[in-house]
């Protein structure tokens, strides 16, 4: 599944698509408001899934080398976000879903459950 494609099934406001938006396959989600949490993520090929609207999301996903940033719950993100977004070649959106709604809905695309 791409980011594309998690794009989709979220009904995604896309903020910055990154240069590998369409080829790179997402293997593994993140969900969390505790960027501490994130920090400890090892695995490859991850798009975080969030509510924390802040510059330090988008820090957090830099370094464990996360594909993008999916922001639930309707937040907007801030204009310094969309900026690293950009400089940091990540993916940034945004969906209306809440976390659970938005991670059940992701797990079924993996799973090939998705209508």
């Amino acid at each position: 599944m791409t980011l594309n494609d998690i794009s989709a099934i979220l009904s995604c406001i896309q903020h910055n698509k990154n240069t590998i938006f369409e080829t790179e396959a997402v293997e593994h989600i993140v969900a969390s408001d505790l960027m501490s949490e994130v920090l400890i993520a090892e695995e490859e090929n991850l798009l975080l899934i969030t509510a924390l609207n802040t510059e330090q999301t988008l820090r957090t996903a830099h370094i464990v080398d996360a594909l993008g940033v999916v922001l639930v719950n309707g937040k907007r993100p801030q204009p310094g976000m969309i900026r690293l977004a950009k400089e940091f070649d990540l993916a940034l959106f945004t969906t209306k879903s809440s976390m659970f709604k938005s991670c059940a809905a992701v797990h079924s695309l993996m799973n090939g459950d998705a209508n």
